[in-house]
């Protein structure tokens, strides 16, 4: 083989691995479930990596085999995480979403947490990554909460405006257009991808739930009164 070939053949050999992909992944000793998985990286064509405890330390780039990534430990002390995740390398969206619906396709495969490899992670160990991904997951589940409670709360708005209920709701009217419009503020950030604290949407969550338990109980004594 003379080196020109030699020098086609390597580009294909790595141009296939950047296609293919890697997944690192953390689960159970289950059975069934590590056969599923396997299942899933046979169907798409990619590689997966089963990371051992040792590896939890180790950093995401260096695991995944990221060009020039060298080994960091975080040492020894680690705690072993309680949720299975799986780390995409080398994935386009399309693989992405391809993944992400051949597990969703496995029954009793359970992958509770998901990322990609990125410039900002592959220093990071696996623990740390976890740790961000139970943070980031926390804050979608209240933001995603406190805005279905806005939602419902602007329905209240339209609802007593559209009825001219104004005043049967009396000061009960002037508070949910007050807290609507401060939820509003918080809601609009997190919508515009602004850094939100946690505390603050949980507080907003707090206060919409309250006004809407208030207006339902106000509006059930209206019409039993009515009735």
């Amino acid at each position: 083989m003379d080196g020109e070939t030699k020098m086609i053949n390597d580009n294909l050999i790595n141009e296939q691995n950047i296609e293919k992909g890697v997944v690192l992944y953390y689960l159970p000793d289950n059975e069934h479930q590590l056969q599923a998985i396997s299942d899933v990286f046979l169907e798409l064509g990619v590689e997966g990596r089963r990371l051992s405890e040792a590896d939890l330390n180790l950093n995401i780039g260096y695991l995944a085999g990221v060009d020039g990534c060298e080994m960091i430990s975080a040492g020894s002390e680690y705690r072993k995480p309680d949720k299975t995740f799986a780390i995409m390398h080398n994935f386009d969206d399309a693989k992405i979403s391809e993944f992400l619906a051949a597990v969703r396709n496995q029954d009793g495969l359970r992958i509770d947490l998901k990322a990609v490899v990125t410039e900002h992670n592959m220093r990071w160990n696996c623990i740390d990554l976890v740790n961000e991904l139970k943070r980031e997951h926390e804050m979608m589940q209240a933001f995603m909460s406190a805005r279905n409670a806005l939602n419902a709360a602007r329905q209240w708005q339209k609802t007593i405006e559209e009825n001219n209920l104004e005043t049967q709701f009396g000061l009960l009217k002037t508070e949910v257009d007050r807290i609507v419009e401060s939820a509003g503020i918080v809601i609009h950030k997190g919508e515009r991808g602004v850094e939100m604290e946690l505390d603050e949407l949980q507080e907003t969550r707090r206060a919409l739930a309250d006004i809407l338990q208030r207006l339902s109980l106000h509006h059930a004594e209206m019409t039993g009164v009515e009735e």
